[in-house]
């Protein structure tokens, strides 16, 4: 994701049920649309997985499916009820790709919630602790709890500066772990 970031404007990025990889997304995305499908249970296990605070949007497929697509909708409206209201207002809404209903209202919000990250900085603020976190897993991944923990021996950290890139901030404390003692 963060070398198709630094190429695209734009990057959609599909997971799959609700697990590790849907919290993990919310660390390398700006904008986190839930799916769900009218009878397939993800509703029930999205409330059951407790990731309600992770989705900025929540879409029921298949709207065209009528009473399937409404008990689906209502289920996440429960769920909804549960939430921790943020600085956004989380939307609920129903799309149908055969009919095309309510596609230009999922557009409308994706652009909306964007606009409302780009406002007091919240993008930039928002892309920098993306940026961190990715610093410091590619870090662990790489040399370990271990190697964070040298860091903090040499007085440094996985912090990024204000402006700078991930990429550049990543080489410089890679060279430094891999320096010899």
């Amino acid at each position: 994701m963060v070398v198709m970031r630094a190429l695209f404007d734009r990057v959609l990025i599909e997971t799959v049920g609700v697990g590790q990889s849907e919290t993990d997304v919310a660390g390398v995305a700006d904008t986190v649309v839930f799916c769900v499908q009218p009878g397939s249970g993800d509703s029930l296990q999205f409330m059951k997985a407790g990731i309600i605070e992770i989705p900025h949007l929540i879409v029921v497929t298949k709207a065209d499916l009528g009473a399937s697509a409404e008990r689906a909708r209502t289920d996440v409206a429960g769920a909804l009820s549960l939430a921790t209201a943020g600085d956004w207002p989380l939307k609920t809404l129903a799309v149908s790709s055969r009919s095309g209903a309510g596609i230009d209202g999922l557009t409308a919000a994706i652009e909306a919630h964007h606009l409302h990250m780009q406002a007091e900085g919240r993008l930039a603020i928002s892309r920098h602790r993306q940026g961190e976190g990715w610093v410091r897993e590619a870090l662990q991944d790489r040399f370990g709890v271990r190697g964070l923990a040298r860091l903090a021996a040499l007085g440094l950290d996985t912090s990024l500066p204000a402006g700078a890139q991930p990429f550049n901030r990543l080489r410089e404390l890679n060279d430094m772990l891999e320096k010899p003692r």
